[in-house]
């Protein structure tokens, strides 16, 4: 069973299922940390956040990244909307610290998309660690959620015309196809594991395959551009995600 909590501008209904504990879910005043929150996917969240009510944002960004889209988003707010942007790198740990403090949320969608193996490591899980170690040591932990990739399925057991969905197993030696953004988000998707085990910090994992939308005019290119439409793993169930 669900209650119905509202319904925003836009038409659309947020439920909250009678049975999770509000212990876990965030309010309106609670802060909120957006990585890569100057990215498609991640200026989208933001503005839907804010679109859903919630009035407590932080967006955490790269020294180089765009900012267009998102402070388009910004402008047309109330006025009465918090919304702070912080420039910073994930390998630094006083950068994720400054950006964790006082957080109960976090969306985790900055990636990297470096080819070589140490680089996807870095990026991809060095700086989750960081960032998870700054959230349990100065925010106030609710939920980790971890935007991963469709990269991460293995499609070898897969017959021709096979589905590649959810229930394939996880690639187990992407060093051997050479998939150095496979290789970076799974080891990124067992250190956040291993931290919702440790340090029981509610988590979850998110593997969204090729992401369209308005402004955006190519599909995105984790795991997708390499290989074009004729990518290589039979047909993709749910994969492609409409931001409008």
């Amino acid at each position: 069973m669900a209650e119905i909590r509202g319904r925003t501008a836009e038409g659309r209904y947020h439920f909250l299922p009678s049975y999770v504990n509000a212990d876990y879910i965030t309010s309106k005043n609670d802060l909120i940390l957006i990585t890569g929150s100057s990215d498609f996917i991640g200026a989208k969240v933001a503005e839907v956040l804010l679109e859903y009510g919630f009035r407590n944002l932080r967006c955490f960004v790269g020294p180089s990244s765009q900012l267009e889209r998102l402070k388009k988003a910004i402008a047309q707010l109330d006025p009465k909307t918090n919304v702070e942007l912080i420039t910073g790198d994930l390998l630094s740990a006083d950068d994720c610290a400054k950006a964790a403090h006082g957080v109960s949320i976090i969306y985790h969608l900055a990636a990297g998309f470096d080819k070589s193996f140490a680089g996807a490591f870095m990026t991809s899980a060095l700086g989750t660690r960081n960032l998870l170690d700054a959230f349990l040591e100065v925010g106030k932990p609710k939920r980790f959620v971890n935007v991963s990739s469709l990269a991460v399925y293995s499609n070898l057991g897969l017959a021709r015309n096979g589905i590649l969905d959810e229930t394939c197993p996880l690639e187990d030696a992407p060093q051997e196809r050479y998939d150095a953004y496979g290789f970076g988000k799974l080891k990124q998707e067992e250190l956040v594991k291993e931290y919702g085990t440790q340090h029981k910090l509610p988590y979850v994992i998110l593997r969204p395959g090729p992401v369209f939308g308005s402004g955006k005019r190519d599909l995105s290119g984790r795991g997708w551009d390499t290989f074009g439409l004729f990518y290589p793993c039979g047909w993709i169930k749910s994969a492609a995600i409409n931001l409008r």
